[in-house]
């Protein structure tokens, strides 16, 4: 899974206060749900990025745990 994925967001929906829980499409993993943090904070330059069927250069990996 590392490395960068095209992907279509299909659907997105509020997480927290400033995230966003986001399901999408890609070739090579079919459909994934991901956690975009800090995607509805207000200086967040992902907002008009992370609109339905739009088409994304993606990147994800595990969770980061202490």
């Amino acid at each position: 899974m590392e490395g960068w994925q095209r992907a279509f967001v299909l659907h997105s929906r509020p997480w927290s206060e400033t995230s966003l829980l986001l399901d999408l499409f890609s070739e090579e993993s079919g459909r994934v749900r991901l956690i975009a943090k800090g995607a509805r904070s207000k200086r967040s330059n992902l907002k008009g990025a992370l609109q339905p069927f739009t088409p994304l250069l993606v990147r994800w990996g595990r969770p980061w745990r202490s």
